[in-house]
């Protein structure tokens, strides 16, 4: 039911991008082919006069001149239009694809502490309505509390780990069990310097984040990486 309802919101999401990017172009539009009708008009009111001038008008059909102005214009519009309705194309399939890889992504949440009381915590509920798939790890110790995981967010932020060798300590047993060609997303205030040398020769890749928008940020790059080795497995 609940994959029901992000369906429907996801869709509902993606249709007020759309329509606004129509209202849009379509307001564009409609200022450039009048723009462009004024230079066209311009132009008819020139050569008029300028075949007046030479003594022309008796030789230029103005039918003729009228049927050659207005395949101008259509011409002219359609390309436009075909360009700005294409480009707009172009962008809805971004973002559709994007939300795609969102949806589609396990991500685990892992505050590593006795009893850690996630699904309360802020940062969980806003990746949670962001779109993932997203779930709780009750036992970070244990191998089978990252099983079906494409990403891993690390809390280092709603506990109390001041100590930088106990978040390395953490971070190196949380290597060791989880799957390869996978993405932590490390959520830690400060700098910690020997995060280099845990992932230096492992095939497992981390980005930190230090506050809630570079979680959210981090956590779709992560999702984007870990589509794009999908990708090669294949």
């Amino acid at each position: 039911m609940s994959n029901l309802i992000n369906a429907i919101a996801h869709s509902n999401f993606l249709a007020s991008i759309t329509s606004e990017l129509v209202k849009d172009e379509f307001d564009l539009l409609k200022s450039n082919i009048s723009y462009s009708y004024r230079i066209i008009n311009f132009a008819f009111i020139s050569v008029t006069a300028i075949a007046g001038f030479v003594g022309l008008t008796k030789i230029l059909s103005f039918k003729e001149l009228k049927r050659d102005v207005n395949d101008l214009i259509e011409r002219t519009v359609t390309k436009e239009i075909a360009e700005k309705v294409n480009q707009r194309i172009e962008d809805v399939e971004r973002i559709v694809k994007q939300e795609a890889i969102v949806s589609s992504t396990n991500v685990k949440y892992c505050l590593p502490m006795l009893n850690p009381d996630i699904r309360s915590l802020q940062e969980y509920k806003l990746l949670d309505n962001r779109g993932f798939n997203i779930s709780p790890v009750e036992n970070h110790e244990r191998k089978s509390s990252f099983s079906n995981c494409d990403v891993v967010v690390m809390d280092f932020v709603n506990g109390q780990f001041s100590d930088d060798e106990e978040v390395i300590s953490i971070l190196k047993k949380i290597v060791a069990i989880i799957p390869e060609r996978l993405t932590i997303v490390i959520y830690i205030k400060r700098r910690v310097n020997e995060l280099d040398n845990i992932f230096n020769n492992q095939d497992v890749y981390y980005t930190p984040a230090n506050n809630v928008l570079t979680l959210m940020g981090r956590a779709i790059d992560a999702a984007q990486i870990n589509k794009a080795f999908a990708g090669l497995k294949k």
